[in-house]
């Protein structure tokens, strides 16, 4: 299932059908969600919570420090960890493919999401 359900990711972001962010637990799950959720993830201590965002060049676009958050589920849009799709001037990006690293504490995870305008 987990093999379809990754081919079905990427068969998803290759015909550009929807836009998505992920869903990551700190157990290496990650799940396709509507972008304005934002990027939801559960820690199982207590950390330092930062998102970085890249361009398909590797140029961090954008830095969101989330600060000390205890343990627990960050799920809903108030919780999540969420970008609006600008820089970190301010300026609107273009659509098209960012990668994202959720980083919390020594665990790091990185997913990619597609910007459609």
């Amino acid at each position: 299932m987990k093999i379809f359900q990754t081919f079905l990711t990427c068969l998803i972001f290759l015909i550009g059908l929807a836009t998505l962010s992920y869903a990551v637990d700190l157990k290496g799950e990650v799940i396709p969600l509507p972008a304005d959720e934002g990027i939801h993830y559960t820690l199982a201590d207590d950390a330092e919570v930062e998102v970085r965002i890249y361009d398909l060049q590797g140029v961090l676009i954008r830095q969101l420090d989330l600060g000390r958050q205890g343990t627990g589920s960050y799920l809903t849009r108030q919780t999540a960890a969420y970008w609006d799709g600008r820089d970190q001037p301010g300026t609107s990006v273009t659509s098209g493919v960012y990668f994202y690293t959720l980083k919390a504490d020594a665990f790091s995870k990185t997913g990619r999401m597609v910007i459609r305008k």
